[in-house]
């Protein structure tokens, strides 16, 4: 009798150590190979233009920075400002990434009214409308920072 529980210890003891160390690192090389089903990451709050809009010649900038945009056909005072203050405070908010990103208020009827972000090259690829909150601009661009080679 004293045989049956030494043996039954024994395999308590390799299934415990199989849950222990080697079930884990089954579960992660499981979640690893198949970790683009399971990002959590969301689709752009904007609206992702595919192809990108390209500017003409007098909008294009030489220093290589994600910008946002603000397009409007004419500034009126309290709007102008508003938006202008937002698009300010999300370049604030991207914290470390802050020397990568800039603000543009763009006075033109070439260009539809709204939120825009602008890639280093010059490419305009999320638009937003003007009610759009900050904080959904910012997760974007945070997100294009974050996965960029590029600025």
């Amino acid at each position: 009798m004293n045989n049956k529980i030494g043996k039954r210890s024994r395999s308590f003891t390799l299934w415990g150590l199989f849950i222990v160390f080697i079930l884990p690192l089954i579960l992660a090389a499981i979640l690893y190979a198949t970790r683009s089903h399971w990002s959590l990451e969301s689709d752009p709050h904007g609206e992702l233009l595919n192809p990108p809009w390209h500017l003409t010649a007098d909008y294009k900038f030489d220093q290589r920075l994600w910008r946002v945009l603000y397009v409007t056909p004419q500034c009126l005072a309290d709007a102008c400002e508003l938006q202008q203050a937002k698009i300010t405070s999300i370049k604030e908010a991207t914290g470390k990434d802050f020397d990568r990103v800039d603000t543009v208020l763009a006075i033109t009827t070439e260009i539809p009214e709204g939120l825009y972000i602008m890639d280093p090259d010059n490419h305009i690829i999320l638009k937003y409308p003007l009610d759009t909150p900050g904080f959904y601009i910012l997760q974007d661009l945070r997100h294009l920072l974050k996965v960029s080679q590029i600025g």
